[in-house]
């Protein structure tokens, strides 16, 4: 007859074992969590350059016509959808029309994750549109894009923010933070548009 009792050494797991299985779960899931997050944040760097760019194509339409670049959203031609319908426009304009958020949250102190997109002027006069990283998360940063270039900047707002940092040379091809361009807005280089404004810029 075969002996049918069970080896005492093959009960079950130690708690040793169950610990290293735990430990290694956690980390495995730790890292997916990051990488998930962190291609979320890339996804959302691809589309504000896009709206930077048509942004920037729709600015110079803009001064065709009218001799000068404009802060107001709302007198652009390539207007974001958002933007079409009255009734959304309080919650994605500022009360002024100078900063857009795709997201909604623009009377809020506290908007969605997303950015907010504004126009802005450097140094000596030279013309930007601006996507700057809001609402809650790790990010902080900012994509500029000069309104005579086809480079889009990705700017921490704090060196010290390695998340931020992170995506930031990730986005502009780099491997280290020293490798990051400096902000052509308080750049004195020749980047960005300059003209010179008679009648205002809005």
């Amino acid at each position: 007859m075969y002996n049918t009792v069970a080896k005492k050494g093959n009960a079950g797991y130690t708690l040793l074992e169950m610990l290293a299985t735990v430990f290694i779960i956690a980390i495995v899931a730790g890292i997916g969590t990051f990488m998930y997050f962190k291609s979320i944040e890339r996804m959302r760097t691809t589309e504000a350059t896009t709206a930077l760019n048509t942004a920037v194509l729709s600015q110079h339409r803009y001064r065709l016509k009218y001799e000068q670049f404009t802060t107001d959203w709302l007198k652009l031609d390539a207007l974001p959808v958002g933007l079409k319908n009255p009734d959304s426009v309080n919650n994605l304009l500022t009360a002024d029309h100078t900063t857009y958020y795709p997201r909604g949250g623009a009377q809020s102190s506290n908007p969605p994750p997303g950015y907010a997109f504004k126009f802005e002027t450097g140094v000596n006069g030279r013309w930007f549109a601006v996507a700057s990283r809001v609402g809650f998360g790790d990010y902080s940063y900012s994509l500029v894009r000069p309104f005579n270039d086809i480079v889009t900047y990705c700017v921490p707002t704090d060196m010290s923010d390695e998340s931020s940092v992170d995506i930031c040379t990730d986005y502009m091809g780099v491997e280290t933070a020293a490798e990051l361009l400096p902000d052509p807005r308080t750049n004195a280089a020749d980047t960005g548009f300059f003209y010179e404004d008679k009648e205002g810029n809005n």
